[in-house]
Formats: C-alpha cells, structure tokens, sequence
C-alpha cells in the first residue's frame, strides 16, 4: 500500500482528505427526503445499475477526487451558498421557468450581484475540476486554471454555463469531448435537479461554438440570462450515455 499524501487539486498544498457531492448537498436535501432503509432511491453509472442510496451523506454520491478541508469549506463556501441561493430561487419561483424568457440576475441576488454571479460559476469549476481530476487523465483539459480561477476569485475564460428548464430527474449526466473541425475542443456536461438544468460547457480558447452566443459568462458584464431550450442536448446524452453502458456490458461479456 502507498503511503504517498495525496494534495488538494485546488491549493496544491494540504493534504486532501474530504470528497465533494456530486449534486450540491442542499439540492439533494431540497428535493428529496432523507434517504435510508425502504426508500427507493437509486443511483446508476455506467459500471454499476440501480444501488441503493442508504444515506445523502454517502460516498456514493460523493465524487472521489479529493480536495483538503480549507478548500471544501471555508475557500469554496461563498460558492455553494451563491449557487444554493440560486438553485432555490429558481426552483421555487411562483411561476415555473419559461423556455426563452429572461432572468434577472438581480432578482436573485439584489446586493453585490456581479459577485454573487462570479461565485456560481466559481461553484460549477469546483465540480468541473473534480470531474477532471476523477478521469485521471482520460479527460483532456489542464485542471490548473480551474484551480487558479478558485484561488484568485477570478473567471475561467473558456468556462460558459447555460440554464435552462429540467426534466425531473436529478445527476450528473456528461457528454464526451468533441474535437471541432478546427481541432478545438469542447465538452459539455449537465448538471440536472428537477426543474433546473445547468449546462456547462468548456470551449477551448479560439473555438467558436455555434450556442456559444446563448450561454452565460462573467467576462460578458451582463447578469441576466435567457433560459434555454436543453431537452434535445439532454436526450442526446441520454442516448450516448447507454450506448456507453450497453457497450461496456457487451465489452465484460466478452
């Protein structure tokens, strides 16, 4: 067994000893009760169909990239509360999200808005680099200015959200990297809970992404944003994450 330390990805200096949910753990409190014995709860990835959630609290749901107790609480807190902020205000608003309308970021952040904005994209590079760094590799995207960009409080430039109306399902639900015919890449992932989704895209610098125009970024100066029309992107991903399941089960069969 290694006893090599393993370092925060973020601060790249203490000791990394905490995970971080997948779903922000406030989402998961917001739209389900606590999990436990006799509720059907179930979680499913491509290696493994169906377990049994016994605890929000679980490993299960947690990501196994590590980061260190600083970086997960007090560095990285005014972001999870930006987002939490955000997540309720858009899921309990009176009337639900109308695809093409436009939200104003002041509405859910009446003071400092431009910062509080700064801060959930700060939250989804959080997850991002985690994802990052849970793909050991196989990802090719250089986490260091996602870690910079948390360290500093700054943009990542090639980091753009988009929000939109959800399905009513709750995860993760990623797409693979796709090289553009000018050899850029851009990799998109969906950040889904109930009647919100989030799509978060990278677009390496240079790259011209034919949405790029509908998404949402700090350089930009604006906070508000038009809420888009993501179920055809959803459904593809759908559709590309079991042809990966259905693959890998044939691939073990063999």
């Amino acid at each position: 067994m290694s006893n090599e330390t393993t370092i925060c990805w973020i601060c790249r200096t203490n000791p990394a000893t905490t995970r971080e949910h997948r779903i922000k753990h406030s989402d998961l409190r917001a739209l389900f009760r606590k999990a436990g014995r006799g509720l059907p709860y179930h979680y499913s990835n491509p290696k493994q169909q169906n377990i049994h959630v016994q605890s929000l609290d679980g490993k299960l749901l947690k990501s196994p990239a590590l980061i260190c107790e600083y970086c997960n609480s007090t560095r990285t807190q005014p972001h999870d509360r930006a987002w939490e902020r955000m997540s309720n205000w858009l899921r309990l608003r009176p009337t639900p999200l109308r695809i093409g309308g436009s939200v104003r970021g002041d509405r859910i952040f009446p003071y400092d808005t431009r910062r509080r904005m700064l801060e959930v994209h700060l939250f989804f590079l959080k997850l991002f680099g985690g994802m990052i760094q849970e793909a050991a590799g196989s990802l090719p995207i250089d986490i260091e200015p996602f870690a910079d960009a948390i360290m500093n409080g700054r943009r990542h430039d090639q980091v753009h959200l988009q929000f939109g109306k959800g399905d009513g399902t709750v995860g993760i639900l990623p797409a693979k990297p796709i090289k553009t015919e000018q050899g850029k890449l851009i990799f998109l992932w969906f950040y889904r809970v109930g009647p919100v989704v989030v799509n978060v895209i990278y677009a390496q610098r240079g790259e011209r992404w034919e949405n790029l125009d509908q998404t949402w970024h700090p350089k930009w100066g604006k906070n508000n944003f038009v809420v888009a029309d993501l179920r055809p992107r959803i459904t593809k991903a759908y559709e590309a994450d079991k042809a990966e399941r259905e693959k890998q089960v044939t691939a073990q069969a063999t």
